[in-house]
């Protein structure tokens, strides 16, 4: 009887730290996206916002570089900014951000590409222009 007890607890002292490990991953790994993709989203309705009201697309894309480095993201993982103007009388702003992952495959669970060790982020925002 005490032999049994004690595998139990020596199976319980091996399992338990690696399931933790992965369940506290599977909670943490999307939630940086989350907070990354909240910012871009911020980062992506202010060049918007910008582009409607100046038509300034440079102005915006400093806007957006600004926005990032203030929140603490890096400014060299922006991957790509867009200006649609296809809708009359709006603008849309795409903004595509490389965001580094330490498992590349987790990433795929939650629905974003992978490019090496990053996940491409993508927001959108639309504003009606109202230009000078």
């Amino acid at each position: 009887m005490h032999k049994n007890e004690g595998n139990a607890m020596l199976e319980a002292a091996i399992v338990l730290p690696l399931m933790l490990f992965i369940a506290i991953g599977l909670i943490f790994l999307p939630l940086t996206n989350f907070f990354t993709k909240t910012i871009l989203v911020d980062a992506a309705r202010e060049g918007a916002r910008h582009v409607a009201l100046w038509e300034d697309e440079s102005g915006a894309y400093d806007l957006v570089e600004q926005i990032l480095t203030d929140n603490g993201l890096d400014k060299s993982n922006l991957q790509d900014i867009s200006f649609d103007y296809s809708t009359a009388n709006y603008v849309r702003i795409t903004v595509l951000y490389r965001h580094p992952t330490l498992f590349p495959r987790i990433t795929k669970l939650i629905g974003t590409e992978t490019l090496d060790n990053y996940s491409l982020l993508s927001v959108s925002s639309t504003f009606k222009r109202e230009g000078p």
